[in-house]
């Protein structure tokens, strides 16, 4: 892979932390891999910078961030710096701020893009890889660049390395002191916590210690301690128990987290992660999805939006919450189900595949499931796929995974599909037809150009044909169809005629087995 990523990412009393912060995970990624990554960023925040640089990753002060025309070429002298040195770098995209023209002139500049994004916000997205990570993304209608890799939902989560260092370690025993933690973001302009912290106050909770986390971009904090401290004036119980945390290991506060009472921002990815149930608040439109998604899961509890939480009412649900001890547990397994902690992995992968896809030939193909179903109906549909077929109409979601079922069940069909990191690469079907395994295969748009299909046909022929019985794999491709005309003879198929088939002039492959 390329040695450089730079990243472009802010973090603000407006805009949060989470932009910056998930960006380092992916940063702590490359880093691992041995590339070298420069954050450039808006970020006035002196903890928050020290906190990148002692990461061992070059930090650059965007003075004046986009739409300011200053910002853009800041960022275009880096990566056409880098260009000189190392080859083509790596620029990753997280912001709402950064619109779909500033995308596209990094992609015009010549450096590849990965966007990151929550709740599709443009009208245009132009990116080598598209990434959302919330629950549902894939069925949020984007508009992309044809060759656009999509990477969509939890299981492409950015977790930093002090979370990933938690998986396999003991954590906290039955018998420990009962802890929650409230989080409501690295800013919570709106001050959000404070209504938590009024409801946790008016509960009659024994035997708790609250952990309050306090991001380096909270200007509430004196409120905040002004709370408590009157409460412990007036002796109220809970109060004592409550302390203010600034500038921690958030892993290790989570290790010992019951139960989260947070924003529905990044956090929950890392409260999932740990498999603590959590009640979220949403504090932002983009946190929506990620909030009422994981409550549709049952790995949380939304409560809403913050104007609406009411002190009472949360006090109340905390009570009830906190009792219901079946539901923690159930809640706690569904949400470790969501997050398994390889997700910059996944985004890592597929950035070396966009490299150097057209070089390798090592990779493997596996039996296609039902779970694929999804992924083979938007490659089904694709434009280009469509035009190929004998039956050029549109394909509905149901008649597809009934086809696709009978398919499986039938015991005449073999089909192989290439996965990386989740995404379909492309596939190819073989289906039994008298003595001889006819051909169906589509590549994914992102991929085209990189001999794949070549690659796929002489990985799979024989042991397709071995396995249904026959003795000869056949492709009948349409005569205007050049792509696939060349993949079948790069791949060692020999023209055997050119016939006319369902109205379309083809050519006609065929090899043969020994």
């Amino acid at each position: 892979m390329s040695l450089n990523l730079v990243i472009r990412a802010d973090a603000n009393s407006r805009i949060g932390t989470g932009h910056l912060m998930r960006c380092i995970a992916l940063a702590q990624a490359w880093q691992e891999r041995g590339g070298y990554v420069t954050f450039l960023s808006h970020c006035q925040n002196e903890a928050l910078q020290r906190r990148v640089i002692k990461e061992g990753f070059e930090f650059v002060f965007v003075e004046r961030p986009h739409p300011d025309p200053a910002d853009l070429k800041q960022v275009l002298d880096q990566l056409q710096n880098f260009r000189n040195g190392n080859g083509i770098p790596w620029l990753a995209l997280d912001g709402y701020h950064f619109d779909s023209d500033y995308q596209k002139s990094i992609r015009e500049a010549g450096s590849r893009l990965v966007v990151i994004d929550d709740y599709n916000h443009l009208s245009n997205y132009h990116a080598d890889i598209l990434l959302n990570q919330n629950i549902g993304a894939e069925l949020i209608p984007y508009i992309c660049d044809l060759k656009t890799v999509k990477l969509f939902g939890p299981k492409y989560s950015l977790l930093r390395t002090e979370f990933l260092t938690w998986k396999n370690r003991i954590q906290k025993q039955p018998e420990d002191q009962r802890r929650i933690m409230v989080t409501l973001g690295g800013a919570d302009p709106d001050n959000i916590t404070l209504k938590v912290l009024r409801a946790l106050l008016q509960t009659r909770l024994k035997d708790f210690c609250v952990d309050v986390i306090v991001g380096p971009a909270n200007p509430n904090i004196k409120e905040l301690e002004f709370e408590i401290q009157c409460a412990r004036k007036a002796s109220v119980p809970l109060a004592k128990a409550i302390q203010f945390l600034h500038s921690i290991n958030m892993s290790e506060i989570m290790a010992m987290t019951d139960v989260a009472i947070s924003a529905g921002g990044s956090t929950c990815w890392e409260l999932c992660f740990f498999g603590i149930p959590s009640l979220l608040i949403i504090a932002a439109e983009n946190q929506q999805s990620t909030a009422v998604g994981l409550d549709h899961t049952g790995a949380a509890a939304c409560l809403g939006w913050h104007e609406d939480v009411d002190p009472v009412r949360l006090s109340s649900t905390l009570m009830n919450f906190l009792s219901n001890f079946h539901q923690l547990r159930l809640m706690s397994l569904q949400a470790k189900k969501i997050v398994d902690g390889r997700g910059r992995n996944r985004l890592l992968n597929l950035m070396d595949w966009i490299e150097t896809a057209e070089n390798k030939n090592d990779f493997l193909l596996r039996k296609v499931r039902i779970k694929d179903a999804f992924q083979l109906w938007m490659l089904a549909n694709d434009l280009d796929v469509r035009r190929n077929s004998f039956n050029t109409g549109p394909i509905t979601y149901e008649n597809h995974v009934r086809w696709l079922n009978k398919k499986l069940a039938s015991g005449t069909s073999v089909i192989y599909v290439l996965d990386v990191s989740g995404v379909l690469v492309a596939q190819i079907r073989y289906d039994t037809n008298d003595s001889t395994a006819e051909i169906d295969y589509a590549v994914n748009p992102s991929f085209r150009g990189k001999n794949i299909g070549s690659k796929i046909l002489e990985m799979t022929w024989k042991s397709a044909c071995e396995e249904l019985g026959v003795q000869r794999a056949r492709g009948i491709v349409k005569k205007n169809n050049k792509c696939s005309i060349f993949s079948f003879q790069k791949s060692g198929f020999q023209e055997l005629k050119r016939n006319t088939y369902s109205g379309f002039d083809c050519v006609v492959f065929e090899k043969q087995l020994n």
